[in-house]
């Protein structure tokens, strides 16, 4: 199968500020998949290629040749209780949410089960790269690699399950999509997870213990930091109710090199709990977080507290509509005499509401948020947002557009800021699906 997209940008008016930036652009991709399924195997082979133009000379690593964005060839193999799969490329690998998690990058995987025991393995770039013109750099060097292991056993029918997870490695520095405020990068991290379902949904859990060690520069004279995360899960289904806690501790010194954007210095509790009826539900959400876990005298801990119920309705049949309130606050102690607290209350309303009636889908969402800021600098601020969200849909064609405005209202500085988005999607396939464009 393949896929055509393209995308035109066109600024219409602008103010003398904005002339250093694009006045039009265009992007067009080619997207192409083809699988192959004999005798237990399945093989395929995905790509991307990309074409931009604009006005203003293309930064690197873009350019406006062609160019191969993302190459995967990926082989799998089944028979009875035995099944592998191997990937090549642009691959993503996904261990735990703590650990090595939305990992995309260039590199290999390989993955073998059998009956209720998994075993894993990849080796990937430490950079992130923009197309296949910057080359690979994949070898057993750890400084600019990332590599790992994984193994699962499932006991009593999977209802119970314990992973393993071991990664090392790093990356020099800055490249396309990655940021070091330090310089070259270098760790390991160990986790194990362990999860039960013994009865049916009803009552489920999800343990986490992670140990990293990290070295923000490998290039200065400081050792590595090590260590500890942890989150503790428990969650399930009750006819038709729905409720969750999870508890996750992150210390100040935990990193992984495979997941950046983990957070550290962070504690606290998560709540949800939901029922659902014929033609209406709710929901709750509850969530208080704190940062310096350690009680440093350094810094203050600042306390995050947020609340919030979704009321939805479907009893009308072309009227489905649903209404959220949240409040979220935002408190410190321990401030010392040399910082100013920070503080918060905001207070946000949110509505949606459909009509849909044969191919249409017409959509309009509302929201009002207000800030009161409870530092020293006092900038309270309102916004109001809305937005109409019409779209047409049948079996072989797809149309959508978004008509958004909103109003933000800065007290300090008496400024009001209006903001104007104009979206639209369109897309489809033809000669029997083999050919899809957007």
């Amino acid at each position: 199968t393949s896929e055509l997209t393209a995308l035109y940008e066109n600024s219409l008016d602008r103010s003398d500020a904005y002339n250093e930036q694009n006045r039009w652009k265009f992007e067009g991709n080619l997207g192409a998949e083809a699988i192959v399924r004999e005798r237990g195997w399945d093989v395929s082979v995905r790509t991307n290629i990309r074409s931009l133009q604009q006005n203003k000379p293309v930064e690197p690593p873009e350019d406006e040749d062609l160019q191969l964005i993302d190459l995967l060839l990926s082989a799998g193999y089944t028979q009875g209780r035995f099944s592998a799969l191997t990937e090549i490329g642009d691959t993503q690998v996904d261990e735990s949410p703590n650990t090595v998690y939305s990992l995309a990058r260039r590199g290999a995987r390989l993955a073998f089960q059998y009956d209720d025991f998994i075993l894993g393995g990849f080796i990937l770039e430490g950079r992130e790269v923009y197309s296949w013109g910057e080359g690979s750099t994949i070898d057993t060097n750890t400084d600019d690699n990332i590599a790992g292991v994984s193994g699962q056993v499932g006991f009593f029918d999977n209802q119970v399950t314990f992973k393993a997870i071991y990664a090392s490695g790093g990356d020099k520095g800055n490249y396309f999509g990655t940021w070091s405020e330090e310089g070259p990068r270098q760790g390991d991290v160990l986790g194990f997870v362990l999860t039960s379902d013994f009865i049916d949904q009803k009552f489920v859990t999800d343990i986490e213990l992670d140990y990293s060690d990290f070295d923000t520069n490998i290039d200065d004279d400081e050792s590595s930091l090590s260590d500890h995360a942890y989150r503790i899960g428990v969650g399930g289904t009750i006819d038709r109710y729905t409720y969750s806690a999870t508890y996750r501790y992150f210390g100040p010194d935990y990193e992984v090199v495979s997941n950046p954007n983990l957070e550290r210095d962070y504690a606290g509790i998560e709540l949800t709990g939901g029922a659902n009826f014929e033609t209406q539900s709710v929901e709750l959400v509850y969530s208080q977080f704190h940062d310096n876990v350690d009680h440093s005298d350094l810094y203050q801990r600042s306390y995050t507290y947020r609340g919030g119920v979704t009321y939805s309705h479907f009893g009308l049949e072309y009227l489905p509509f649903s209404l959220t309130f949240e409040k979220a606050y935002l408190d410190a102690e321990d401030v010392p005499e040399d910082q100013e607290a920070v503080g918060s209350d905001t207070n946000t309303v949110y509505g949606q509401i459909n009509f849909i009636k044969g191919f249409w889908d017409v959509g309009l969402e509302a929201s009002y948020s207000s800030q009161d800021d409870k530092s020293v600098t006092d900038d309270d601020n309102d916004i109001t947002g809305i937005t109409l969200t019409p779209s047409f849909t049948t079996d072989h064609f797809y149309a959508a557009s978004s008509i958004g405005y909103q109003l933000t209202r800065a007290e300090l500085t008496d400024v009001d800021t209006d903001y104007y988005l104009v979206t639209l999607d369109v897309r489809g396939d033809i000669f029997t699906e083999n050919l899809t464009y957007a």
